[in-house]
């Protein structure tokens, strides 16, 4: 049977302000939904079972279900409990974050321009760093590049090991959740709780530069970065699985000039990294 609002086109016709528009209509989600359980191949005599038709027995399949129950109900809804409708203050997070990310990269590379690169100095350990800041901080150098570091420590050790535990939780398919408990989470916990273990260990390890170990993880980065961020770009840019919040032409645009730029960036830190006399016949 035909679908009364598209007859099986994929697009509806709807009013906006008085204006009509053409958007893609809903049997398209319901289709997608269709086709993916057609694909988990469930057997027939299970099709019908629901959560709330499930008999429960004995106390582990009671704990399944509860299990299974908070599962299906934060599907729908990231870690942060955002929902469709606020999507708008979604952005402005983001947008918001974005400036004050680049307003702080502008004033490093500021900073270290002025104290570094016009002496001529390089950096091999935090000792130098900080020492390096005395003429545009005087006395207090050390000070503020401890606060600095120590600040920028405790915000790196929960976000990236937590980013880390979240992707390959949602990656497998495993429980995830600051809210949860080890029971509850056992491997988003493990290896958030690894992770951080794993970079305290590494800090303290004797002998070892941490400025040396800073630049190979950003040459890793540089690698993976182009991948993940055309990744996202195909993921947002499908309307099956975005429906109406795909991007916009102004939004893909900016987003692929962005990506383009940064990914040959990368390339040439990396190379750079990899052979540092490549360019020294251009200076």
């Amino acid at each position: 049977m035909a679908c009364e609002l598209c007859d099986d086109t994929g697009w509806k016709t709807i009013e906006v302000d008085g204006v009509p528009r053409v958007t893609r209509c809903d049997c398209i989600r319901s289709g997608a939904g269709e086709r993916l359980v057609a694909d988990a191949r469930i057997p027939k005599r299970y099709q019908h079972c629901t959560l709330s038709n499930y008999v429960v027995y004995n106390e582990q399949l009671d704990k399944a279900l509860q299990y299974c129950s908070r599962l299906a109900e934060r599907f729908p809804v990231v870690e942060k409990g955002v929902r469709a409708e606020n999507y708008r203050f979604t952005k402005i997070d983001v947008w918001v974050g974005t400036v004050f990310a680049i307003l702080v990269v502008f004033f490093i590379v500021i900073s270290t321009a002025a104290t570094l690169h016009v002496n001529g100095e390089h950096v091999e350990s935090a000792a130098q760093a900080a020492s390096a800041l005395r003429p545009l901080a005087g006395p207090y150098a050390s000070i503020l590049f401890a606060v600095g570091l120590f600040g920028a420590s405790m915000l790196a050790a929960g976000v990236l090991p937590l980013a880390t535990a979240y992707s390959i939780s949602e990656a497998f398919g495993f429980e995830k959740g600051v809210s949860s408990s080890f029971r509850e989470a056992p491997i988003f916990i493990g290896v958030f709780t690894f992770l951080v273990v794993l970079g305290a260990t590494v800090a303290v390890l004797p002998g070892l530069s941490l400025i040396h170990v800073l630049i190979v993880t950003q040459v890793i980065n540089g690698v993976l970065l182009p991948v993940i961020l055309i990744a996202v770009l195909k993921l947002v840019n499908n309307r099956e699985l975005m429906g109406s919040h795909v991007n916009g032409v102004f939004y893909n645009i900016a987003a692929w000039l962005t990506t383009i730029i940064v990914s040959l960036l990368s390339l040439l830190v990396i190379l750079t990294t990899l052979f540092p006399k490549l360019f020294s016949a251009f200076s």
